[in-house]
């Protein structure tokens, strides 16, 4: 299963349960300062109103390879906030989204709509995994006079996270098998 076949199946896991909902989908925009890892930027289209940081670590969930903990926040504009924790070393992306009970609203009382974005830290090298899990992978390098053939595998381990007293984030940690064999033609 690849990363882009987990987050399908993680939206339609939260649609199912009435966590997203159908037709069009929030998404706010997220992203970066390339090489600083200590903090990233929100941007929630809409002018917000005020909030703690209470509220703000009820709503909005930081995920990378486990929960990472919000420390703290700025606000940068009506709509724009910086969000600070640590998103170093996460080349599979940072996915945020908030619960569907947020606490958080936009200036004019609404709720801020439910939404599950995943975005690649810039200035780290982002890995994609496109392969299923146990799909068999041939590679063939031709040389002059030599063949070498790969073969790979991708194995999936199942990670079980709790997040709060009543939500649980089953994922996945992939792993992969490489088998080298070279024959040199004589």
């Amino acid at each position: 299963m690849s990363d882009i076949d987990f987050q399908n199946g993680f939206l339609c896991g939260l649609a199912t349960r009435g966590l997203i909902k159908t037709g069009s989908q929030y998404e706010p925009i997220l992203w970066n300062d390339e090489g600083i890892y200590s903090y990233f930027y929100i941007d929630f289209k809409r002018a917000i109103a005020p909030f703690s940081l209470g509220m703000l670590t009820e709503s909005i969930i930081v995920y990378g390879d486990v929960q990472i903990p919000i420390t703290g926040f700025e606000k940068v504009s009506s709509s724009v906030y910086k969000i600070f924790c640590d998103i170093s070393n996460k080349p599979k992306g940072v996915l945020v989204f908030n619960r569907k009970g947020t606490l958080l609203t936009y200036t004019n009382g609404q709720k801020l709509p439910v939404f599950s974005t995943l975005f690649f830290v810039l200035g780290q090298d982002s890995f994609e995994s496109l392969d299923y899990a146990y799909d068999m992978s041939n590679f063939i390098e031709y040389k002059s006079n030599s063949a070498t053939e790969i073969y790979g595998f991708n194995l999936i381990e199942v990670v079980e996270t709790t997040l709060s007293d009543s939500s649980i984030f089953i994922g996945y940690k992939g792993n992969s098998a490489t088998d080298n064999i070279s024959l040199t033609l004589i």
